[in-house]
């Protein structure tokens, strides 16, 4: 195991604070270090274990479909009301769109904020970075989107019919108009270097969505080492909110702008992990809301601190998005 207290960010270590953190995903209790860079508040583990693959088993990114392949390849013309229904739900400025959408229900279950905020279009080269089996990309597919392509050095199976690299974004070739990362970037030990490659990957004025969870929180505040977004030891680096600006510094990216997205789960988790139930345990919260030990009106009180800690910049996770300079 590596081991230092040197922040992987902006470089301190002077005064980084220890502690120790349970892994209660799967509730195995295994012990970590973790520490708290006292320049950036970076939090991020100490010791990364050799093989992390091996916290990674089956099932953890998402389930896999039995279905077939030529059950996603949609015919021209429904692939093109498709892409025509997108470019209204995205923009609202397509006659044959609107008329599209009229005919089916909006079932994409994402937010098309993401899309919006990009600039993209049905036919833009799109990049999921760590994209686990491709359930996003399997989703947007269904939508339309029809040059999509995914990473993941973990994922050994992924949904047919999806063009998805099981290997490092340093391996990756070629360039994209929007590359997302839906809560990745903490599963890398390098993420300064993985800034890097990102922009080398991005085409000039494309678009960088980095969706993590954000130390100096109030989530962290309140529940210390039972903050449920620590998940150690798979979140090496959780960066703050000026960890991130430094990182797109150093990359040569610029921040357009932050939309902190947590929701209930920040207060559910946490409060689970202090009474000692992990994530995967039957009476989680996650696994069956019905059973869960909260009360609805406690649910709604989460739901509701959720939204006012998104307004005013202290929820537990953001999306950032960086545009790489033409």
């Amino acid at each position: 195991m590596s081991i230092s207290l040197d922040c992987r960010i902006c470089g301190n270590s002077q005064g980084n604070r220890e502690f120790k953190v349970l892994e209660m995903f799967y509730g195995t209790r295994e012990e970590f270090t973790y520490f708290e860079c006292q320049s950036c508040a970076t939090l991020q583990g100490t010791k990364v274990p050799d093989d992390l693959s091996r916290y990674y088993p089956p099932g953890y990114l998402g389930p896999i479909s039995d279905q077939s392949e030529a059950d996603v390849r949609p015919n021209p013309l429904r692939l093109f009301l498709k892409q025509q229904r997108v470019l209204y739900l995205l923009y609202g400025k397509n006659l044959l769109g609107w008329l599209a959408s009229k005919i089916g229900e909006d079932y994409f279950g994402y937010t098309w904020e993401w899309f919006r905020k990009a600039g993209v279009t049905p036919a833009s080269r799109i990049l999921d970075v760590g994209c686990g089996p491709g359930l996003l990309l399997k989703n947007m597919q269904y939508q339309g989107f029809s040059n999509l392509s995914g990473v993941d050095p973990f994922q050994e199976k992924t949904l047919p019919g999806l063009n998805i690299h099981r290997t490092e974004i340093n391996k990756l070739t070629g360039q994209y108009d929007f590359i997302m990362l839906h809560h990745s970037l903490e599963h890398m030990l390098d993420p300064a270097g993985a800034l890097c490659e990102l922009k080398r990957l991005c085409s000039p004025g494309g678009t960088i969505l980095i969706r993590i969870p954000v130390a100096n929180c109030y989530a962290w505040e309140r529940y210390g080492v039972h903050w449920f977004q620590i998940d150690a030891p798979r979140h090496i680096v959780i960066p703050s909110v000026r960890g991130m600006e430094i990182l797109a510094e150093r990359a040569g990216l610029r921040l357009n702008e932050i939309v902190f997205d947590s929701d209930e789960l920040q207060f559910c988790c946490s409060e689970q992990y202090m009474q000692g139930i992990s994530l995967k345990d039957s009476r989680s919260y996650v696994i069956n809301r019905e059973t869960s030990f909260f009360t609805q009106a406690q649910i709604e009180s989460f739901k509701q601190q959720s939204q006012d800690l998104n307004e005013r910049g202290r929820g537990d996770q953001a999306c950032f998005y960086f545009r790489n300079p033409a």
